[in-house]
């Protein structure tokens, strides 16, 4: 007996023993194909012309979530660097993407808090979104709108909140029964989606709810999920089950229901069916995705699919010049034609913190792309600002931002502006 349990023990102290073999990548198994179809260098690609953009304020730019082709100058430097609040830690994280009306630049913390900043680096002021009977530890999540000189706030804790954009101070709040994500403004309407699986209607001017409208809610959600958007005479609300809604905005009657499905075979987080990419209207398409592993182009009259891919889509999509770029759930950097979905390129990022294979516990988060002077931004956990060719997904170069990313880059008159997972909001020029 003592000698079998000698030998147990000796087995233990032994060293694991890897098997021999050549080491693929494990997007290849995970049914990450290669480029199809034509290369870059069979499809052209020719940006809009830049444009000074005077404000975002929404995510990925606007309402639509699409924004134009922006003004930056580069190389890019360091302007500066100020604290806005709580960064990420183990049970909180930034889900807000900054937003600005041009002359401030809004943020939201991990724990519930809203900052003004001015273009020089300056807190204007700062606000606690927390209710009076909750912690802020405990309501992190949300996202951020402007328009018409006031910032639209949502919260973990459930609270669709208004305030003056100069001040900071409260003009009302209404609560939606659930936390919800980023809200969309257009007209006299700041719309939003509850993650119990509900999209509302309220009246910028006093928050009475105009009207709601029951979707489906899904088993389990992403923080910082997907937003509604603005499609012309509809708003288009993404659910946590998957499907998508398009109603009228004024009167929130539904005018096409379809679902986004499809999921990556092998990988854990297939099951969920969040829609994580925020539709973005465009050219008579609407373009929106899960993480689990689906991309689609809907027609925005009546929301039939036009085509899909088999990427999971980590946040909206980014058209431009009959493509559209985005991030894969597989730290991957994708263009597409816009009309058909073929693939022209893909550009893979690092995945594993610790690429060794009995060490792959954690992985890089990306944020982006933001097609900005010419070149592809995106921002990562790595903490640097990534440049790329959107012809070819060529890597141009890449800049310290001083910490971990945790925000999309946006750009505001030639700056880049992003937050950081300790808490900052930086600039670059």
């Amino acid at each position: 007996m003592l000698m079998a349990c000698a030998v147990a023990l000796a087995a233990c102290g032994e060293r694991e023993q890897l098997l021999p073999g050549e080491r693929l990548d494990p997007r290849v198994a995970a049914g990450v194909a290669e480029a199809e179809g034509a290369g870059p260098a069979a499809v052209a690609f020719r940006a809009p012309r830049p444009v000074e953009m005077t404000a975002w304020t929404h995510r990925n730019g606007s309402a639509a979530h699409r924004a134009a082709h922006a003004r930056v100058d580069y190389p890019l430097d360091a302007l500066w660097a100020v604290t806005i609040g709580q960064g990420n830690d183990r049970r909180h994280r930034i889900t807000a993407d900054p937003v600005s009306d041009g002359t401030r630049i809004f943020t939201l913390d991990a724990y519930a808090t809203v900052t003004a900043v001015d273009t020089a680096g300056h807190v204007i002021w700062s606000r606690d979104l927390t209710p009076a009977f909750e912690r802020a530890r405990d309501g992190s999540g949300g996202g951020l709108a402007v328009a018409g000189g006031r910032l639209f706030a949502t919260t973990g804790f459930g609270d669709l909140v208004a305030l003056e954009a100069a001040t900071g101070a409260e003009i009302w709040r209404q609560r939606l029964d659930a936390p919800a994500t980023s809200p969309a403004v257009a007209g006299n309407i700041v719309y939003a989606v509850s993650r119990d699986g509900h999209g509302w209607a309220l009246r910028v001017r006093d928050g009475r709810v105009l009207w709601e409208i029951p979707g489906t809610p899904g088993d389990a959600g992403r923080a910082g999920a997907a937003g509604p958007a603005i499609s012309g005479r509809h708003v288009i609300f993404p659910f946590s089950s998957g499907d998508v809604m398009a109603a009228l905005r004024n009167t929130g009657i539904r005018v096409w229901t379809t679902t986004v499905a499809g999921r990556r075979l092998g990988v854990p987080y297939a099951a969920f069916t969040d829609i994580t990419a925020d539709p973005v209207v465009d050219g008579g398409r609407i373009y929106v995705g899960n993480f689990g592993g689906r991309l689609a182009a809907l027609a925005a009259k009546d929301g039939e699919r036009l085509w899909s891919a088999g990427d999971g889509v980590q946040s909206p999509v980014w058209p431009a010049g009959g493509s559209i770029f985005y991030l894969t759930d597989q730290n991957e950097l994708v263009r597409r034609i816009a009309a058909t979905g073929a693939e022209v390129w893909r550009q893979r990022l690092p995945l594993y913190v610790r690429p060794k294979v009995t060490k792959r516990k954690r992985v890089f988060a990306d944020y982006g792309p933001v097609l900005a002077g010419g070149q592809l931004l995106v921002a990562t956990s790595e903490g640097l600002l990534r440049r790329f060719d959107p012809a070819d997904g060529r890597p141009i170069g890449a800049r310290p931002i001083g910490a971990p990313a945790a925000s999309a880059p946006i750009v505001v008159r030639g700056v880049v502006y992003l937050l950081t997972e300790d808490g900052k909001l930086r600039a670059f020029r």
